[in-house]
């Protein structure tokens, strides 16, 4: 269990799943999110779930409202190279009263602070569609280093789309980023 000022990060139940697939199957809060597809079944939910406790390259959490303990979304770090010692950020809230709160700004500190400090991996990568600002500016926050565009490199809503890469090293990770005020909306 991690634990930031709003949020706790968990390991993801069974529990969990109806609340995942409403979210997954919802346009609204999977339209930006990059590696994902849909519609899913519960029972694909179930599979999905009952192979992530086997998987050592992707680390999946479910995310918690420290107030009250709801799930209200979930993150993680995926595609971890070991040997490199770096991985890829991602986070998606599906309550959408939590949305532009402050909450995925608290969520990718705690992860990545788990990340560099426990797992001890050097880089975090961030891809985003080239349109989702949010997550530019989220990234931007978080301290992230624009690197570059994949042009045309994901094909939705009936057109091919760039994706932007961002990244931070570990010796430009500041958890203290957020206490100094330098939080950009999310």
């Amino acid at each position: 269990m991690l634990i930031g000022e709003k949020v706790i990060l968990r390991a993801l139940t069974q529990s969990d799943l109806p609340k995942l697939n409403v979210w997954r199957n919802n346009p609204e809060v999977t339209k930006n999110l990059l590696g994902w597809s849909w519609p899913r079944s519960i029972e694909q939910e179930e599979e999905w779930l009952k192979a992530s406790y086997q998987d050592k390259e992707n680390l999946r959490l479910a995310v918690d409202n420290k107030l009250d303990g709801r799930f209200i979304g979930m993150a993680g770090l995926y595609r971890i190279d070991w040997k490199n010692r770096n991985a890829v950020i991602g986070i998606m809230i599906g309550e959408k009263e939590f949305w532009q709160k402050g909450y995925a700004t608290d969520i990718g500190f705690t992860l990545m602070s788990y990340a560099f400090y426990e797992l001890n991996l050097h880089r975090i990568v961030g891809e985003m569609l080239k349109e989702n600002l949010a997550s530019q500016n989220l990234c931007r926050a978080w301290g992230f280093t624009y690197e570059g565009t994949l042009r045309e490199a994901d094909y939705r809503r009936n057109k091919y789309q760039d994706i932007v890469i961002m990244s931070i090293l570990k010796e430009e990770f500041d958890p203290q980023r957020k206490k100094e005020g330098k939080k950009e909306d999310d």
